[in-house]
């Protein structure tokens, strides 16, 4: 989606989510849309040239605090990684077709093997509806709302994702086995948000009123049941990962500014993950097979994001400190997408500290990466008219 032809004004827009600890006081998804923004997964910065890597190692014990019927069954990471290196030179990229020749609203988010991506189209009103494309073919999925928005799918096809309600009620959602059904919170009031979802089908979550804010899982063999996180205040996990590890980040102080990027066990126990040398907040955005991306920024210039990617196992934080903005994707094998920027560098996909740009790219805003490394789904960053594509990158 374009937002009033101005670059800048979308800029300025997605810096101020990206520093905002989410999940964020009643979400408006019509507002939402008409502003260009998205909560998960994609930020467009100004980036400055090459790359360049810092690594530094410490230590990580988060996956022995996780005791929770969650932590237990397949860690979801399978074969699919493949075995050399990607020609994302010669990557083919295409728009996909939209149902009802709708705009799109600008996020997207794909499951592990590249199958299915879920975005959302936006009506004339500004409401949005969900969609699921399978195969590269779209679906819009009924959900009865005012308002509703995808937020996630995994490789089973089941999408979550969050609405609004006629009498403005906000409200989660899951799609699965050819219905979609409210995931609700018993013991809990107010807002209801589907934020994440992994292999396992557990559902991340939070609970919002102006008194409380409170972390759920939903769990995925019994999606009625629903863990209640006990977390300090201004934590805010953002991706839960298959042993249901939760990362995401605390505020710095009152004023909601982001602190540590931060790792949980299911029982709420913290874990901060540590910072490169001269950076001093940071945000967790997103995990996978061990990994987690997100960004970090120095106490002299908390705007100025740097990409990062932590090695769960390891506590090994690497940062690209040349290239702007988030790491915007990671698969099960560490494999890191960061995206391009508005001067016209191409996006890249990094493997093993080995860079490799992206084709067909310097427009696009790649935001998804497959755990065979071969299929991305984003958006271009300025097609130079009304509305929006979802692309694909097929490598």
């Amino acid at each position: 989606m374009r937002v009033d032809g101005t670059p800048g004004r979308a800029q300025d827009v997605r810096v101020l989510l990206e520093s905002a600890n989410v999940p964020s006081p009643r979400v408006d998804l019509a507002r939402a849309v008409r502003s260009g923004t998205r909560v998960r997964r994609r930020r467009w910065y100004a980036a400055t040239g090459g790359v360049t890597a810092l690594a530094v190692v410490g230590t990580f014990a988060l996956t022995q605090a996780l005791g929770s019927p969650l932590a237990q069954g397949p860690d979801g990471v399978d074969t699919l990684v493949g075995d050399s290196a990607m020609p994302y030179t010669n990557c083919a990229v295409r728009a996909l077709p939209m149902p009802d020749a709708q705009e799109f609203a600008g996020y997207v988010a794909a499951d592990p093997t590249g199958r299915y991506a879920v975005g959302s189209v936006a009506e004339r009103d500004g409401s949005t509806r969900p969609v699921l494309w399978t195969d590269e073919k779209p679906r819009v999925l009924t959900v009865r709302a005012k308002s509703a928005e995808a937020r996630d799918v995994n490789a089973a096809g089941v999408v979550v994702g969050s609405a609004t309600a006629e009498n403005g009620r906000e409200f989660a959602w899951v799609y699965r086995d050819g219905r979609v059904s409210e995931l609700k919170a018993p013991g809990l009031s107010g807002s209801v948000m589907a934020l994440a979802i992994n292999e396992r089908g557990d559902v991340l979550g939070n609970v919002w009123n102006p008194k409380t804010s409170t972390t759920v899982v939903w769990q995925g063999d019994d999606l009625g049941a629903v863990v209640r996180v006990r977390m300090s205040a201004g934590a805010g996990p953002r991706d839960i990962a298959e042993d249901g590890t939760l990362v995401g980040g605390s505020q710095a102080d009152a004023s909601a500014r982001p602190g540590r990027p931060m790792a949980w066990a299911l029982d709420g126990t913290p874990e901060p993950l540590d910072l490169p040398e001269g950076f001093t907040r940071g945000q967790a955005t997103a995990v996978r097979g061990g990994w987690a991306i997100g960004w970090v920024s120095p106490e002299r210039a908390p705007s100025a994001l740097t990409p990062v990617l932590w090695e769960l196992a390891t506590g090994a934080v690497t940062a690209w400190e040349d290239r702007a903005g988030r790491a915007e994707a990671v698969n099960a094998a560490g494999w890191t997408v960061l995206a391009s920027a508005p001067d016209g560098e191409s996006a890249a996909v990094v493997r093993d500290g080995q860079l490799y740009e992206l084709g067909g790219s310097a427009n696009g805003f790649p935001m998804t990466l497959s755990d065979d490394g071969r299929r991305l789904y984003g958006t271009p960053i300025d097609t130079g008219r009304p509305g929006m594509d979802l692309l694909s990158w097929s490598c």
